[in-house]
């Protein structure tokens, strides 16, 4: 597909991988031009769209998991598959650290990734 495809509809796995590129690059520009405090507040509006929507994501998660029990995937797929109420709690604090960061742009506790969920670096 070339890239001047005109795109309205994305009805096929390329054409859906090449709209959320596009879309991915359009908002790297707009994100390059916000300020801190602009990317704080998109960031700590996100953490609560997805504490506000956390059942709904959760429920939505249960009929991705039944499906993929029904593929046999492996116990260790499943689990990193799995969504529950634990692990959606821990997934917004990341987003809102990030978000409370100093005058200069640094961040008091920085969010390292772990197979346990977000962790303050001075933890890890």
């Amino acid at each position: 597909m070339s890239d001047t495809a005109q795109h309205s509809e994305p009805n096929t796995i390329e054409d859906q991988m090449y709209a959320i590129g596009h879309a991915a690059r359009a908002a790297a520009a707009e994100l390059a031009k916000a300020t801190t405090k602009t990317k704080n507040a998109a960031l700590a509006a996100a953490a609560g769209a997805f504490r506000a929507s956390a059942q709904d994501i959760i429920a939505a998660n249960e009929i991705d998991l039944a499906a993929a029990r029904k593929t046999a995937m492996k116990d260790a797929f499943l689990d990193r598959l799995a969504l529950d109420g634990a692990r959606s709690r821990r997934s917004p604090r990341c987003p809102t650290r990030s978000a409370n960061r100093s005058a200069n742009g640094i961040a008091p506790m920085g969010c390292v990734s772990s197979a346990s969920g977000c962790r303050s670096e001075s933890s890890a």
